[in-house]
Order: C-alpha cells, then sequence, then structure tokens
C-alpha cells in the first residue's frame, strides 16, 4: 500500500483532533472557512443551524459555475474528538485504543480540502461544488436542508 501524502495526514490530524460533535460543529465550520478563505474560495453558510439547534449551518463553495459534481462530508462526529489519541503507521492512522480516531467522517472533510488545495492550483480549475453538513450523525439535519447549488458569490 502506497503511504498517504504527508501534507493529507497533517491535514486529517488537525481536523480530526478538532471538538465538533453533532450540533457543536462551529469550530470545524471555522477552520474549513479559514481553509478555503486562504485559497481566495467563497464559502457560504446557510441557517440549517436555526432548525437544527446547532452552533452552525452547512457550509457550500462553488468553484466555476459549481458544475454537475459535488463533493460532500459532514462536519460531525458521534462522539469528543477532544482527547483523541492517534497513531500514525508506516500505512494507515489507527486509534491508540483508548479513544476514537474521528475518521468519520474528518477523514472526508481532510480528502475534500486536500482536493481543493490541488484543484486550486491547476490553471483551469473544473466546475465544482462543495458541501460539508451538520447533525448527520444526530438527525441528519444538514443534509436534509442541503441545496448545493444555491448562489455562491466571488467563486474562483
Amino acid at each position: 500500500m502506497k503511504k498517504p501524502e504527508p501534507e493529507l495526514v497533517d491535514l486529517f490530524l488537525k481536523i480530526a483532533a478538532i471538538d465538533g460533535q453533532s450540533g457543536r460543529e462551529k469550530p470545524v465550520a471555522d477552520f474549513i472557512k479559514a481553509f478555503c478563505s486562504s485559497l481566495n474560495v467563497s464559502v457560504i453558510e446557510d441557517q440549517v443551524h436555526k432548525k437544527s439547534d446547532g452552533n452552525s449551518g452547512n457550509l457550500i463553495a462553488r468553484i466555476g459555475s459549481g458544475g454537475n459534481t459535488a463533493l460532500l462530508a459532514h462536519m460531525d462526529t458521534a462522539r469528543s474528538t477532544a482527547h483523541l489519541a492517534p497513531q500514525v503507521l508506516s500505512d494507515r492512522i489507527t486509534s491508540d485504543g483508548s479513544t476514537i480516531l474521528g475518521a468519520d467522517n474528518r477523514l472526508g472533510v481532510a480528502l475534500i480540502l486536500y482536493t481543493l488545495k490541488k484543484i486550486c492550483q491547476c490553471s483551469v480549475p473544473p466546475d465544482l461544488t462543495v458541501a460539508f453538513t451538520v447533525c448527520e450523525e444526530s438527525n441528519l439535519a444538514g443534509s436534509k436542508e442541503l441545496v448545493p447549488m444555491q448562489k455562491v458569490p466571488g467563486g474562483i
């Protein structure tokens, strides 16, 4: 098995360590918004938190026209990731057994952000929409209300 890119491993470990259980995803959303901002990618946040009694809405970014392809991950975890104890092995990342790993779905978030960074380095990025939902682990509130083709100002 090929060893993962160190940049991707580092990104996953940073995101996985951010505590953001269902309804309390704001720290994860803030990380995603800052990451996208560093790439000059505009992100909108919907108002689903008003319906779900959470502290963050879904995040949506469109590259170009948004295209017909969307990459989607959820920001929440079922249990706290505040005290993760990951082990980076030669061919995988695991928990040391005392905590969860946070791979569901922080790995999806990391992969999308890593891919987004690579796409932004292209001379002509493809049209694409990326979205990050809330409350997947508790009640699917974010995905039930997601409107991924909303107008996102700015794009790249």
